[in-house]
């Protein structure tokens, strides 16, 4: 595909639509260097493009430079504060870069907006889960799945929080296998951590000939996903995956629920917005 772009290209090269896609193919296949080539000629000819700016965000994150994309990103949202696309992936960078507490934020000021949005009300979720407010999580999730009813992500988001939350007050057991079912059906019971999630929630329930069962079935899975890993980051992703797996499942073998709350170390690095203006 690059190869046809590059003689189009060359016969049209006012066709900037056709450098965007290169662009693009050039940050897939991890050539940032050529990629950032394009994206620079494309703002110097218009340095309004929002397109390749937003491209220019993503090749920022897949180096590994998250700081960088949200603050090309927050100049983006200002300038479009209509698109939801682009607040979406704004939230994404925040979480991403373990900014929950502003993930939180950015997802208010949508829904303030926006109510009752499921997508937003999912990544709030997300974000309080986090920060260790599963209560809140709990709600959102609940308001997003009256919508959504079919959402593997949030019926397996709910059914663990319902299994796992240290919030005696919070767990559920008999809804968090009614959840984690329903998220198996959906996926065909392929998915290994929902397998897990369904796990959890048989343990929780004092289960543990199911717990086990469903937790050794996940493992199976998560070692299939390692063999199929191709790049590092995604091996690295995958055995970290199974070693909490394979946690989950000794603590089910030992009859011990599995309880979790996350609390994310707050990243309160200032953030600089595009074009090197300082943030506020």
């Amino acid at each position: 595909a690059i190869a046809d772009l590059d003689t189009a290209i060359e016969l049209n090269p006012q066709r900037l639509e056709w450098v965007l896609m290169r662009a693009d193919l050039h940050r897939r296949n991890q050539a940032f260097d050529k990629a950032r080539n394009d994206v620079s000629r494309l703002l110097n000819r218009n340095p309004d493009l929002w397109q390749a700016r937003y491209l220019r965000s993503q090749i920022l994150a897949d180096e590994g430079n998250v700081s960088g994309a949200i603050g090309e990103m927050l100049s983006l949202v200002r300038g479009q504060p209509q698109n939801l696309s682009l607040r979406a992936e704004l939230i994404q960078l925040y979480v991403r870069d373990k900014r929950p507490r502003k993930a939180v934020e950015e997802c208010t000021k949508v829904l303030n907006t926006q109510a009752g949005h499921p997508t937003f009300l999912s990544m709030r979720a997300t974000a309080y889960i986090n920060i260790g407010k599963h209560k809140l999580a709990i709600k959102d999730y609940e308001t997003a799945l009256e919508k959504v009813p079919d959402s593997e992500h949030m019926l397996n988001n709910l059914s663990w929080i319902l299994s796992t939350s240290r919030d005696d007050e919070l767990r559920d057991g008999k809804r968090a296998l009614e959840l984690g079912k329903r998220a198996c059906e959906i996926t065909d019971y392929k998915a290994a951590y929902i397998l897990s999630t369904y796990a959890a929630g048989y343990a929780e329930n004092g289960d543990w000939e199911n717990a086990t069962k469903w937790s050794s079935k996940a493992v199976e899975l998560s070692k299939q996903d390692l063999e199929k890993a191709s790049t590092a980051e995604e091996k690295k992703r995958q055995a970290e995956t199974l070693e909490h797996l394979e946690n989950e499942l000794e603590s089910y073998k030992e009859k011990k629920p599995w309880r979790e709350r996350q609390e994310t170390e707050e990243n309160n690095a200032p953030i600089r917005v595009g074009r090197g203006n300082p943030a506020t």
